[in-house]
């Protein structure tokens, strides 16, 4: 019953996705050329307003596909958990756990996907502007793996420990982040009214504590570390211990709002 809960979930998030990764290819190319037009010399008075245009109108696109991603998985919970689409949602021959993990496993590969197009988009902005060409960013990325693995140990490895803990926390912090919004909207539906002004002043609250929590667990490493001393090495180790630290936080958290959603939805629902 997973597997169809899986690609129910994956053809019903495809519908938003698919047409909001089209958009950002679009328009990538389109605000590159206007960003390159703009740096000609050539091009008179208008050469500012031209880059700007350019640059304004990438940005834009950039954050409307993280900010409607987010939206969407949202949008998609919210629908078929807490709106009269949760009957046939609940009705299924699934556990609530398996319609949590079904629903949780599609949105974090959305998510993902969202981060690879930005990045092809940036890439391909850069290349299509000229600030890069494709041999120049090609040795580029030669010159960053030969630092890396063929530099002196101390260095190599501190370099790899912070790849490391970066790719942590975003494996961990995606499904960290929509279980939190999940949870959210689950507490928000326990409410009779203003349900979605409930589950969003929830997750402000719960978003909140998490930033004092982290700011406070972070005083102790930084205690640690002497980053006065201006080394990068000693930068770069503490970057790594707070990355580490946020990925522990972001298990903790997740591990509670999934716990906490599992539980409403099995005991407390109420459907509207």
């Amino acid at each position: 019953m997973l597997k169809k809960l899986i690609k129910h979930e994956f053809i019903a998030m495809a519908r938003y996705f698919l047409p909001l990764y089209l958009f950002a290819i679009i328009l990538t190319p389109v605000f590159s050329l206007i960003f390159r037009l703009g740096l000609d010399e050539n091009a008179g008075p208008v050469t500012g307003i031209m880059s700007g245009l350019g640059i304004t109108g990438f940005i834009f696109t950039m954050v409307a596909l993280f900010i409607a991603s987010s939206i969407f998985i949202v949008i998609r919970f919210y629908r078929t958990t807490a709106t009269s689409e949760a009957y046939l949602t609940f009705t299924l021959p699934a556990k609530p756990g398996q319609i949590l993990c079904s629903k949780l496993l599609v949105a974090s590969i959305w998510q993902l996907a969202s981060f690879v197009v930005a990045l092809i988009a940036i890439l391909g902005m850069l290349l299509i502007s000229g600030i890069f060409t494709p041999a120049q960013m090609s040795h580029g990325i030669s010159m960053l793996f030969n630092y890396i693995f063929h530099h002196d140990s101390v260095s190599s490895g501190t370099i790899v420990l912070t790849i490391l803990s970066y790719s942590l926390i975003m494996l961990v912090g995606i499904p960290s982040g929509i279980l939190l919004y999940y949870c959210s909207i689950i507490l928000g539906q326990l409410f009779n009214e203003h349900r979605v002004i409930a589950s969003f002043g929830i997750y402000i609250a719960i978003s909140t504590v998490m930033q004092i929590v982290s700011f406070i667990a972070t005083i102790p490493i930084s205690l640690l570390f002497d980053l006065g001393n201006g080394s990068s090495a000693n930068a770069l180790a503490y970057m790594n211990a707070t990355m580490f630290l946020a990925t522990g936080l972001n298990v903790i958290i997740g591990a509670g709002c999934y716990i906490a959603t599992v539980m409403i939805m099995k005991k407390k629902l109420n459907v509207r």
